[in-house]
């Protein structure tokens, strides 16, 4: 639904010194003007927030701007002690706190002049910092007791002849409104709005003070939650008669007889109104537009006569409806276009006795799209049937779950944000979103509608609470029985006088916050193309503690005479609530509980006999093909009253990626890394929970089975909250997703692209051509969606290979290898030990019905480049894609969405950054920090790097907007979010760092709506940075006596220009050294580099540099900026690795001088639901020891263990990072004393900050291979010590 007609807000004139403060703030201008005193700028400044509404303001009026903001604390406590603490939290909320009590602050005379002004959305959760005292499941943010205060005026001729209601979209969470000083309402659930009337409490021809209490206990969800006015705010202003709020239904209930028969569609309208006028008469008048705006349609009601203070009804039904001929229906965007008319609804009114006659008193225009679908019946033995339709197409749903945040935005709703998430989702060939696990923003559904997203809508992640357990313990589930208060102020907007009657009325029944949530969602999408199912619930654990009134005989549809309340009397109630409101779309429910096929009369079967649909969190093959014949098809057990139930995947796969890690390929259920810093799982569709499955198997499960409708991948996008691994801070981000947090693709993205979409595709796994050793096999998948593929390494063909194409039971062709997986222990048909087949698939000679849906190459690493290149059934070449071993950083690649930007205030750019040498090859490992800073007419909003482990902030400086902002590069990429200004302009936005050429974009900020989007934006977007060389860092190295040195094969040149001065890091050839002293070359810069050698005879060897007891036992340390600047332990060194099995063994504990302590690769990775456990050893890894500064060494010392488990590396290489690339040393020796003592390499002296030594298993693959190091020990000696072997 649109907003109602929307007037431009009107404030009072602004005096200069107020705009001086403002400008100084925001731009960084400076204004000359005459000076007034303190307390007159701070007069004018609060009067510039007061928000002057216009004489003749009709409809939505928005209240985004200019809120005072108070954050009271992060950590509120309750407000009376009860061990049931989310009951008391729902019956009490929390205590004051803070500067101020809540008293204090309703006042209108309270001085809010030191508070900060925010717009609406706002999210105070993500402006915070990480803390590990918060919990895993919100990502280590809190939540929060806070303020919002908003000053407006209401003009005095609007007394006695307006209706005015505030309406929030959204409110995290149990927030109180208070309007001048009195309690207006509250409300308890974060995720969907509600409006109050504030007629009769308003000043009128005064100002008005409104002040917003949000009350969020951590934790109140299983994932990040934001908090805050999280969703936009608006006050309606309508006449005395009037449309409800959401009061108008559109349907077309008779769409698909009368679209086949004459491509025709009647559209019937249903108007809920209320009058608080006198005596009068109305009719309403459609109006129905096509998407060029011409009239199609148009029809009116019969007048009738109201009375005052009542609830009446308009319709356009049956032989009234409105015809639209040759009508052009709305599809989802892989089946066809999503077409959308305007439809105006417009209220007609005529007083008795007036001489005005007829008058318009409200006007709501709507955007619809025509559209049925139908999920076809299911026949048994019959794999042809079932399907779902859509106007008649069969598609099957790809989907992904997503959950509310917006990544860096946290749960703050943009626009913008949602257009670009579903335009990179459509990319990989989504056309689905279960709006996981809560009604989404209203803007969220607007894209959709708009992009041809179809839609299952779901109203609650879990039912009801415990008196000492929830799924969260402050979640929505404590408010779930309470009861609606009787004179609430959100009744009247919704057209009632008093609580609602519940759907399943009877004696002594009650309405409650879950009944008007539920309807609150369905009430407002109700007329949405997209949504084609609501979902009662997800997961549900239980249903709470049964209330004295709940009767469970009256929610038995079945008849099976429950005898207390359970997950079958509670879907009965809540489907119920659905129905009384909208009963021509399917009801369903998400959950983990029918992985085992229940029986028929168990409570689960039941409510698959009452439902329409039901989704299936991660289960087998066997266990869906269990649950189609049971309840699809019919297995002849179902209760007589019971009916069929299609099923689809509200959950699959869920494998776990940190994009640019790779581990493992050869095993399919490895471990997953964590190693401080590096935290995170692989790539190769071989890192789950126990619970989960590979993204290959879940679409092969979905594609063998027509009647199983589709699948939601979890999930399309990575979010906050839920992190892998659990319970390791500061691992605060889930890494489910194809796509992280800050929208970059993961390698998933391509395998579903591969299989979603037609448009040639190819890709190749790794995108990485640096980490490997030379010679070393690597293992190479390609996706694509065309049948043939080509690799090559540095031009020459590693070979041609090909899927063989196969054909599932119905008749839909696909590409598939055919080769063994071991992908299903469950599944036991003999053909494919250990893995899954599938079912009737048609097949040609040698094929089998089991196989891959990638391409594998084993290929000996040799950097350079390595290409893809796919070919068409006539062996054209279709789509490439390479990837090549790069260089040193050199500068900053961008890609921007839009240059040109709304001056509204909400219009976001997001300018994708990545890392590249000067050759434009990204850095893989590039983890620079980048600096940003913008001028002028835009702010920054947020900062990301999809990075799973961080404490960085999301937010600088702990506020929603800045000028300037930084987050590290992770693999080699990061992001930041513009956000324009509410005035026109221009602004730059210059991109930093240090040892990297900077770049800026140039942005307009315009009252005009044009945006430069995509190719255009980024073709006019980074503007050329050429800067000047001006000096050259010396190269000075201090040795004893003596010991010869390898010098640094890049140095630091200094640049200067028009974007600010920088330093790159460029290769030099030196020429030989004399006296201590070289001359050499810079690639590219006139300017010459110097290099000095000194021998100091003084200078002490065998000085321990690595070994640092001051870091203590199991120190997660990366960062030296996390030590205390001076101590002894930033002095010396940190550790890192290639991989690290487990939390406990971290590679700094080979510093802390303590033997007991280990680190290791070694894992242990229990059996998932379709995967035996493992433990089998890797093939190679590396350590590695870091430094604040350079420094002279030449020999390493490890203390390998020696058992069953563990075994000293067949073949150990140290190499040193020269200041471009990593090299080996040279003269490398390797002794050891004894069977136990450690090992002792020594080697050439290099002058280094960073040097490693690489590690081959001896008996990779097996038990006995790991690695486990107790002790490390770098130092510099005398070159002529001998050690015996």
């Amino acid at each position: 639904m649109k907003r109602k007609n929307r007037y431009k807000k009107q404030y009072c004139s602004v005096a200069l010194a107020a705009a001086m403060v403002l400008g100084t703030a925001q731009g960084g201008m400076v204004w000359t003007v005459q000076a007034e005193s303190a307390e007159e700028v701070q007069e004018s400044t609060q009067n510039s927030l007061v928000q002057n509404i216009a004489e003749d303001a009709q409809g939505s009026i928005d209240l985004d701007e200019n809120w005072q903001f108070y954050l009271a604390t992060r950590t509120p406590e309750l407000a009376t002690a009860s061990e049931a603490v989310g009951f008391e939290f729902a019956a009490n909320g929390v205590k004051d706190a803070g500067d101020y009590t809540t008293e204090q602050i309703i006042a209108a005379d309270f001085d809010d002049s030191a508070w900060r002004t925010v717009d609406v959305p706002h999210d105070f959760s993500i402006e915070g910092e990480k803390v590990s005292e918060s919990v895993d499941s919100q990502s280590y943010l809190q939540g929060g007791l806070a303020y919002y205060r908003k000053k407006f005026t209401i003009p005095a001729s609007m007394k006695g002849t307006k209706q005015i209601t505030v309406d929030f979209e959204g409110v995290y969470q149990n927030c109180v409104v208070y309007l001048n000083g009195k309690e207006v309402g509250a409300y308890p659930s974060g995720y969907t709005g509600f409006a109050l009337d504030i007629t009769d409490q308003l000043n009128y021809g005064g100002e008005n003070v409104l002040v917003v209490k949000v009350q969020n206990m951590s934790p109140s969800g299983r994932w990040y939650t934001g908090s805050g006015i999280i969703r936009p705010v608006h006050l309606t202003i309508d006449n005395m008669a009037r449309f409800n709020r959401n009061g108008i239904t559109l349907s077309a209930p008779t769409l698909a007889e009368d679209y086949e028969y004459s491509q025709t569609a009647y559209l019937e309208v249903q108007a809920d109104c209320y009058s608080d006028a006198g005596n009068s008469n109305a009719y309403m008048e459609v109006t129905v537009y096509d998407a060029d705006g011409n009239e199609v349609a148009k029809e009116q009601t019969e007048k009738m006569a109201i009375n005052p203070s009542t609830a009446f009804s308009l319709s356009l039904k049956e032989r009234m409806a409105l015809e639209i001929e040759d009508v052009q229906l709305w599809y989802p965007w892989n089946l066809g276009t999503p077409y959308l008319y305007t439809v105006k609804v417009d209220l007609y009114t005529e007083a008795n006795g007036s001489a005005d006659g007829y008058v318009l008193t409200d006007s709501e225009e709507f955007e619809y799209g025509f559209r049925w679908v139908e999920v076809a019946e299911t026949v048994s033995d019959d794999p042809t049937s079932g399907g779902l339709y859509v106007n008649g197409q069969y598609t099957k749903i790809q989907g992904v779950d997503l959950h509310h945040d917006s990544g860096a935005l946290g749960a703050a709703s943009y626009t913008d944000a949602y257009e670009r998430q579903f335009d990179k989702l459509m990319e990989m060939g989504v056309n689905a979103y279960r709006t996981s696990h809560c009604p989404p923003s209203k803007e969220v559904i607007e894209v959709c509608r708009r992009k041809g997203i179809l839609v299952v809508e779901e109203a609650f992640d879990g039912w009801g609470a415990f008196s000492n357990y929830s799924k969260a313990t402050y979640d929505f589930g404590n408010f779930f029985f309470q009861e609606v208060p009787e004179g609430w102020a959100g009744l009247k907007p919704n057209g009632y006088t008093s609580v609602p009657t519940p759907a399943v009325n009877y004696e002594g029944a009650k309405y409650t916050w879950s009944d008007w949530v539920i309807q609150e969602m369905v009430n407002r999408d109700k007329n949405e193309p997209s949504v084609i199912a609501w979902s009662i619930g997800n997961e549900v654990r239980g249903v709470g503690e049964q209330p004295q009134w709940y009767d469970v005989t009256q929610y038995d549809l079945l008849g099976v005479q429950p005898e207390t309340m359970n997950e079958y009397t509670e879907a009965v109630r809540l489907l119920s609530d659905v129905k009384a409101l909208d009963n021509s779309r399917y009801i369903v429910m998400g959950g983990d509980q029918e992985r085992t096929v229940p029986e028929a009369s168990n409570v689960w079967g039941l409510v698959n006999q009452v439902l329409d649909g039901y989704g299936l969190n991660y289960n087998t093959a066997q266990s869906v093909d269990g649950l189609i014949s049971r309840f699809t098809a019919g297995d002849g057990t179902l209760t007589e009253n019971g009916t069929n139930a299609f099923f689809f995947e509200s959950e699959s796969s869920s494998q776990t990626s940190s994009r640019g890690v790779y581990l493992d390929p050869q095993f399919s259920n490895t471990g997953i890394n964590q190693t401080p810093g590096s935290r995170g799982g692989s790539n190769y569709d071989n890192d789950f929970a126990s619970w989960t499955m590979s993204n290959e198997y879940g679409l092969k499960k979905d594609r063998d089975r027509k009647s199983f409708i589709g699948q939601f991948i979890w999930t399309g996008f990575d979010y906050l909250g839920e992190p892998t691994p659990y319970s390791v801070y500061p691992v605060g981000v889930a890494s489910f997703g194809t796509i992280d947090t800050a929208g970059f693709e993961k390698d998933s993205f391509y395998l579903y692209q591969s299989q979603w979409t037609e448009d040639p595709m190819v890709h190749l796994v790794p995108q990485n051509w640096d980490e490997w050793e030379e010679g070393e096999t690597v293992t190479v998948w390609v996706n694509t969606n065309v049948q043939s593929a080509e690799l090559f390494l540095n031009g020459e063909s590693l070979g041609v290979k090909s899927f063989d194409e196969k054909e599932t039971a119905y008749g839909e062709k696909y590409y598939e290898t055919s080769e063994p997986t071991q992908d299903d222990k469950t599944w036991g048909d003999g053909k494919n030990p250990g893995g899954y087949t599938s079912p009737s698939a048609v097949l040609d000679e040698g094929e089998t019905n089991y196989g891959k849906l990638h391409l594998t190459w084993e290929v000996p690493y040799e950097p350079g480049t390595l290409e893809v290149k796919a070919y068409d059934a006539q062996g054209n070449e279709v789509a490439s894609d390479s990837v090549t071993t790069s260089s040193v950083p050199y500068t900053i690649q961008t890609e921007v969405d839009k240059t040109v930007l709304s001056a509204d205030g909400e219009s976001l750019s997001y300018v994708e950054c990545t890392i590249v040498d000067e050759n434009g090859n990204m850095v893989p490992d590039a983890s620079n920090l980048v600096k940003f800073e913008v001028e002028g007419a835009a702010a920054i909003v947020g900062v990301d790097n999809g990075q799973q482990e961080s404490t960085e902030l999301y937010k600088y400086g702990n506020t929603d907007s800045s000028s300037y902002s930084e987050r590290t590069a992770y693999n080699g990429k990061v992001l930041v979010i513009l956000k324009s200004e509410r005035e026109a302009g221009e602004a730059v936005l210059t991109i930093s760092s240090d040892d990297l050429k900077p770049v800026q974009i140039h942005y307009t900020v315009t009252e005009e709506t044009e945006e430069a989007t995509g190719a255009d934006a980024q073709e006019s977007a980074q503007a050329e940075v050429n800067g000047t060389a001006v000096s050259v860092d010396p190269v000075e190295i201090t040795v004893p006596a003596g010991i010869s040195v390898e010098l640094p094969a890049a140095v630091r040149v200094h640049y200067t220009s028009d974007a600010g001065d920088y330093t790159l890091m460029r290769p030099v050839s030196w020429g030989e050294l004399t006296d201590g002293t070289a001359q050499g070359t810079i690639e590219g810069v006139d300017l010459a580099a110097t290099a000095t050698v000194t021998e100091d005879a003084a200078m002490p060897l065998d000085v321990e540099l690595a070994s640092n007891p001051d870091l203590g036992e199991a120190n997660d340390t990366f960062l030296f900026t996390d030590l205390e600047e001076g101590s002894a332990a930033a002095g010396l060194a940190l550790a890192t690795a290639s991989f690290t099995g487990s939390v406990s063994n971290y590679p700094n504990n080979m510093l802390d001088g303590n033997a007991d302590t280990t680190w290791t690769n070694a894992y242990e990775r229990g059996e998932s639901v379709l995967l035996p456990a493992n433990n089998a050893s890797r093939k190679s890894d590396y350590v590695e020891f870091y430094w604040n500064e350079a420094k002279v060494m030449n020999q390493i010392s490890l203390s390998f263990e020696n058992n069953r488990y563990c075994a000293v590396p067949e073949n150990l290489i140290v190499e040193y990072w020269n200041g471009i690339d990593w090299q080996q040393v040279n003269g490398q020796t390797m002794t050891q004393e004894g069977e136990d003592a450690p090992v002792t390499l020594q080697f050439g002296a290099v002058y280094t900050d960073r040097i490693r030594v690489y590690m081959e298993n001896g008996t990779p693959f097996t038990s006995k291979g790991n690695i486990e190091i107790s002790e490390a020990s770098v130092k510099l000696v005398n070159a002529d010590r001998k050690s015996v072997v």
